[in-house]
């Protein structure tokens, strides 16, 4: 269940978006006026963390930020752009023409009540899905040393591997395993350049075979073994020294 509790209506980049508390969402729609066609939309599901990320306003152009609450967790950072349908487009025409002449021979509670319904049941699943990925990234990142298999994913996350999969291709373009091959290397490469370890230790740390199984996965991805892509690194920074 959605609850609007208070919709701000921005007309000009002087007028500042107003702040939330951390864990409040906002509905933002941005209508971009043009000169020779009609205006264009934009409908963005943010919490006040990330809701800075939408751009200044243009001179002409409005924004509407409709404070909401919702009965299932959301994540502190979230910048969701939304799906809409003409319907949900004709709707919040408008709520921009209401809300720029304070003027509308319909209840306006009951349109701002119907646009946030019409928007959640058309966005449900990307919603959900977005909120699974960050779940997902968190969860591999926390067990980099780990041989995560594509069943030990979609158990965390209670979701069938078909639906994993087009998740991850949705917002990664990866499949899982390459997703977490992915995040696992990143971490290997920040060991080789910010610690001592050997290849073994490394190898260890983030739930390899054995060395020899780390060095071939690492060549792969990156072209260059661990250790030459080690070497190359201390080559720079005495070369740095130098200078």
């Amino acid at each position: 269940m959605v609850v609007v509790k208070k919709v701000h209506y921005i007309e000009s980049q002087a007028t500042a978006i107003p702040k939330l508390p951390t864990s409040k969402l906002s509905l933002l729609i941005q209508q971009e006026n043009r000169t020779e066609c009609e205006p264009q939309l934009s409908f963005i599901l943010a919490t006040s963390l990330e809701r800075m990320k939408v751009a200044k306003l243009q001179k002409e152009n409005q924004l509407l930020a409709i404070d909401i609450e919702c009965d299932y967790e959301v994540k502190n950072s979230l910048f969701l752009p939304l799906d809409a349908t003409q319907e949900i487009k004709q709707l919040t025409s408008l709520l921009f023409t209401y809300y720029a002449s304070k003027q509308a021979n319909y209840p306006i509670d009951q349109v701002v009540d119907l646009l946030i319904n019409k928007l959640v049941n058309v966005n449900s699943e990307l919603v959900a899905n977005e909120q699974s990925f960050l779940s997902l990234l968190v969860f591999m990142t926390k067990n980099v040393n780990r041989s995560l298999s594509n069943d030990d994913f979609s158990r965390e996350l209670h979701i069938s591997y078909s639906t994993l999969l087009r998740m991850c291709k949705k917002f990664a373009g990866l499949s899982p395993k390459q997703l977490f091959n992915q995040i696992r290397h990143y971490e290997a490469r920040r060991l080789l350049f910010t610690t001592l370890l050997t290849n073994y230790e490394i190898a260890e740390q983030l739930g390899f075979k054995n060395a020899s199984h780390f060095s071939t996965a690492f060549k792969k991805m990156e072209g260059i073994s661990p250790h030459e892509l080690r070497k190359q690194q201390l080559s720079k920074k005495e070369g740095n020294n130098y200078e």
